[in-house]
């Protein structure tokens, strides 16, 4: 989804799995300045909200789907 809004992930050029992994993780520790550098000001509210809830959704959990869709709408 940010992709698809900003035209670009901030680790798209990194070549290394391992560093792309770290900065994934980097950006959900840090929610508010990896949307900020993304989106420059601000990002949507819609999209901070979905961020939120999917940081919160363990890795073999199932997300709650409802949650994530209403959010967006």
């Amino acid at each position: 989804m940010i992709l698809w809004l900003c035209g670009s992930l901030l680790w798209e050029k990194l070549l290394n799995p391992p560093t792309v992994q770290k900065e994934k993780e980097n950006a959900f520790a840090n929610i508010d300045g990896f949307l900020k550098k993304c989106f420059r000001p601000s990002a949507p509210q819609a999209v901070h909200k979905f961020m939120i809830l999917l940081s919160g959704v363990k890795f073999n959990e199932t997300p709650c789907y409802e949650k994530l869709k209403d959010v967006l709408s």
